[in-house]
């Protein structure tokens, strides 16, 4: 085979294995059979050491990019592992801390929560909490105590409509619990929170509810905020999803441009 070839199915090989690598181990056995691979390759072709370096380099980038492209799969001990495969509703109990401060959507919260434990069992992973009739939401750095019923998200029930699944799975997400029971067991000092807390307090107060939050929202980032679910599909309308994504004041800028002279918004 020759060398150009050869070195090309090295670099498709590293692409494909990056992508479906989940553990250290499986990282480390990829690793090893790319170093064989380009030993072989370069005794085989007789390529000097600056060739032989510069598609090491290739295949790292490579490796990196395929991997950060792929869609992330539940890590070993994450809880969705535990849920039976027919789907059937799991009974846990968790340790848990809460990773961001919820938002409340028709009396319904949601937050996500890093896992500690399940079961009294060491366990690492995240997954959605979800509690009915809640009018305050849960704070960031809060560890809680939860008892409940552990699932997987449902998919989409069209496939041009929005998937919470794919939602979900892009935060490392791949659960939902539905609590019976929970116990505050302790809160974390967490400044940042409290400063991203405090800023969306005093927007609110000078500028009103709605408007107050949706100033926070594109400033802070929609996922730091309690955003109304009609300025959320608003957005997702007009197309100006991106700026609820992006916090910083520029975005802000140039959700206003775009509102006042339709077109490419040009940054700085």
């Amino acid at each position: 085979m020759k060398p150009v070839f050869s070195a090309g199915l090295l670099l498709f090989m590293a692409c494909i294995g990056a992508t479906y690598v989940r553990s250290p181990a499986q990282w480390l056995s990829l690793v090893a059979l790319l170093v064989g691979g380009l030993v072989a390759w370069g005794r085989a072709s007789h390529r000097p050491r600056k060739v032989m370096a510069g598609l090491a380099l290739m295949l790292c980038l490579v490796s990196a990019r395929c991997g950060a492209g792929a869609m992330p799969q539940p890590q070993s001990g994450d809880p969705s592992l535990f849920i039976p495969r027919d789907g059937t509703p799991l009974a846990v109990r968790l340790v848990v801390r809460i990773h961001a401060d919820g938002a409340v959507t028709n009396g319904l919260c949601r937050s996500l929560l890093d896992v500690s434990s399940l079961h009294g069992q060491f366990s690492r992973g995240r997954t959605e909490l979800t509690i009915d009739l809640c009018t305050t939401p849960l704070l960031t750095g809060s560890w809680l105590e939860l008892e409940g019923e552990l699932r997987r998200p449902q998919p989409g029930s069209h496939p041009l409509l929005a998937r919470g699944d794919e939602r979900l799975a892009l935060q490392r997400t791949w659960s939902r619990l539905r609590t019976d029971a929970m116990h505050v067991l302790r809160q974390d000092w967490t400044p940042l929170a409290d400063a991203r807390r405090t800023i969306a307090e005093r927007f609110t107060d000078l500028a009103g509810e709605q408007s107050g939050v949706l100033l926070a929202a594109l400033v802070l980032e929609a996922a730091q905020v309690s955003l109304p679910r009609s300025l959320r599909e608003g957005f997702r309308v007009a197309g100006l999803s991106h700026a609820l994504a992006a916090p910083d004041f520029i975005s802000l800028c140039c959700w206003a441009e775009h509102s006042l002279a339709p077109g490419p918004c040009l940054r700085p």
